[in-house]
């Protein structure tokens, strides 16, 4: 079958040059106008600057990933010794076990940083390679359309990777996929330059992160593209694409593991989808894409908008032969890899950011100057978004420790508890909640070593299995610890660990309290403990006069007070936290509850009442003062309330049946 004629308009795919002042592309320059500033540059100017707001304000906030630590720790371990690690010197789990660490790279980076920077340092560097990402997007997108829709289809890029901004390795192989896209496209790869930049950064990828494989299969999209859009050219184009991807491909062999770096990318790939194994299953970052975990969050639905989009746009590629251009490839193969696990919805983002600007581009459908407000519209709508983290809502939403601003998060991690270490002289051996695995490393290497931290490949996968299922069972976790030589116990109050252990620990007689703050507690064996059991007796007392520095610390908290069976700290606890004047109805609920079951009817009925001013048609609420009311002795206003609980929740049994029985002892 014969192919059609070219139009006369570039289609995606299709070499545009950009003009000489680095303006919008032939595809794009004649609809230019539609975008361009109205007798006046400022919105336009405006509206960028809060595009770029967002960004920053999604970026400008505390370090709360977990991983970071133990990162930290063997970066610095490298560049004192000199030497990449080929077996695990770092837990007590993994030790002497074999050990790819194919992220030394960016360790030693982000190690140096923070020995120079603090954690200012360690922000600053993702920031760096974000902004750096990120600019490379708009480029590509630049290419074909002006400034403000580029930049408009950036942020919402943007807004579907904000769950990874954080301080990671991937963040290089994200980087390198901007780079990748920017450089393959529109003929600028043909240089000399450009491919030999390519290949360095494809090195850098490779030591980074076990991701790097996306440099190659680029590659292989544009020999693709190459190959079958340009046949009936120069032979030598298709040639020397594939070239250039037998080259990045080599690159990848430089490594301190050679041919072993590809065995470990296909480990990586084996961590995801129906056949992983079970404790990969339980991670956040590898749940599934359309899971509830990732829908409970934003980036995943702004993630379908760009699918959706995308989709759109399938009738013109198909019928315009465009399927096998570089970005439509770039997008499918991005668009398989999101659908195996949420970490990789960022590889689709940041492919279909440039295919969209590329089909926008294409359509001619702007046949006047838009409204002068339409700039105006665009910064308001991202300032809104830029709001949404500042103001620390959007944290909340994520049920997140951290909030806009410098250093790590105060709120997951338990500072104080190396300095108890040093006074007592505790050197373990350890049982640790595995999140605290990478803080304990740093707080204690190298004289004490975390059972378990958070990479997983290192260790057995029965043993590791058996670790983290012990918790739920006393006498398996017992027959552990022993097996361990375990003498302390550091769990984090929201773990799973904590929830199978503290029950245990609070009333095991041979376990104490040593160490307690709004992240963590510490528990002793007796023959290690260096101080009386009275006194650790009184840690729990003296934390619930402590006034938390945070809302979250105070709700993290009251999972220990919940834990233990501190009915006492956990209402004093619970108390502190409305103080903040935030997460209230969260929190109401849960006091209100509590100063019930101790017998306080009348402050219970005040919490439910200020929790219905919140929430005035909450039928739950209705129904619970509908009870007091009654106690009270005021049928009129229990039955008022009945009433309406069950007319705004009809099938709510509860209410049907007190509503039932309140009418029919008023009938009698």
């Amino acid at each position: 079958m014969s192919k059609p004629p070219r139009s006369a308009t570039p289609e995606p795919g299709v070499a545009a040059p950009e003009s000489a002042q680095g303006g919008a592309s032939l595809a794009g320059k004649s609809r230019s106008s539609f975008f361009r500033p109205f007798h006046s540059p400022w919105p336009e100017r405006a509206a960028l600057a809060c595009c770029a707001l967002v960004v920053v304000s999604f970026l400008a906030v505390q370090v709360y990933d977990l991983d970071i630590w133990w990162h930290l720790v063997i970066g610095r371990d490298i560049l004192a010794t000199g030497r990449v690690p080929q077996h695990d010197l770092y837990t007590v789990a993994g030790f002497g076990r074999a050990y790819h660490d194919s992220h030394w790279l960016f360790q030693v980076a982000f190690a140096a940083l923070h020995a120079a920077a603090g954690w200012v340092g360690v922000q600053a560097g993702a920031a760096l390679l974000w902004f750096t990402t990120l600019f490379l997007v708009f480029r590509t997108c630049r290419v074909v359309l002006p400034a403000l829709p580029s930049a408009l289809l950036v942020m919402v890029a943007a807004l579907a990777c904000t769950e990874r901004f954080l301080p990671r390795p991937e963040l290089v192989t994200y980087l390198g996929t901007a780079a990748f896209l920017y450089g393959l496209g529109e003929r600028r790869w043909t240089t000399w330059k450009v491919q030999a930049s390519l290949v360095g950064l494809q090195v850098v990828m490779t030591n980074c992160h076990g991701l790097f494989v996306v440099g190659p299969g680029l590659c292989g999209c544009l020999f693709l593209e190459e190959l079958g859009l340009r046949l009936q050219s120069k032979p030598s184009r298709w040639v020397a694409a594939l070239g250039l991807g037998i080259a990045t491909t080599l690159a990848t062999l430089l490594t301190p593991s050679g041919f072993g770096t590809w065995s470990y990318a296909w480990l990586l790939f084996q961590e995801v989808g129906s056949h992983a194994a079970t404790t990969m299953k339980q991670l956040g970052e590898l749940s599934p894409t359309f899971g509830p975990a990732a829908l409970a969050g934003a980036a995943a639905w702004v993630y379908i908008g760009l699918l959706a989009a995308v989709a759109l746009t399938l009738p013109r590629l198909v019928r315009h032969y465009r399927w096998l251009s570089l970005y439509a490839l770039a997008a499918t193969a991005m668009l398989a890899a999101s659908l195996t696990g949420r970490r990789n919805i960022v590889f689709f983002a940041l492919a279909a950011a440039p295919l969209l600007a590329r089909q926008v581009a294409a359509w001619n459908v702007w046949k006047r100057p838009p409204p002068r407000w339409f700039p105006i519209a665009a910064g308001l709508l991202a300032a809104a978004c830029a709001a949404w983290p500042l103001s620390g809502k959007y944290y909340d939403f994520m049920n997140l420790a951290g909030r806009a601003g410098i250093g790590a998060t105060p709120s997951y991690f338990p500072y104080g508890v190396s300095r108890r270490w040093r006074q007592t002289g505790f050197h373990g051996p350890l049982w640790n909640s595995n999140d605290l695995g990478g803080f304990v490393l740093f707080s204690s290497f190298p004289a004490m070593l975390p059972l378990s931290d958070g990479r997983w490949e290192i260790y057995d996968p029965q043993e590791i299995e058996a670790i983290l299922a012990s918790p739920a069972s006393p006498a398996l976790w017992t027959r552990l610890a022993q097996h361990y030589g375990v003498k302390g116990v550091l769990l984090s109050h929201g773990s799973r660990e904590a929830t199978g252990l503290l029950p245990y620990l609070s009333h095991a007689p041979d376990w104490h309290l040593d160490y307690l703050d709004a992240a963590a507690s510490f528990w002793v064996k007796d023959e290690a403990a260096s101080h009386a059991p009275s006194a650790s007796a009184n840690l729990a007392a003296s934390a619930r006069g402590t006034k938390p520095a945070r809302v979250a610390d105070a709700l993290h908290l009251d999972h220990y007070f919940e834990l233990t069976g501190d009915l006492d700290g956990r209402i004093q606890n619970l108390k502190s936290a409305l103080a903040f004047g935030e997460r209230q109805p969260e929190i109401l609920p849960l006091l209100a509850g509590l100063l019930l079951s101790r017998g306080e009817l009348a402050a219970s009925e005040a919490a439910w009442n200020q929790y219905l001013q919140l929430r005035p048609d909450d039928p739950a609420a209705l129904n619970e003062l509908a009870f007091f009311a009654y106690n009270r002795g005021d049928r009129a206003r229990a039955l008022h309330l009945l009433e309406k609980a069950v007319q705004l929740s009809p099938n709510d049994a509860s209410a049907r049946e007190n509503l039932k029985r309140l009418q029919s002892g008023a009938e009698h």
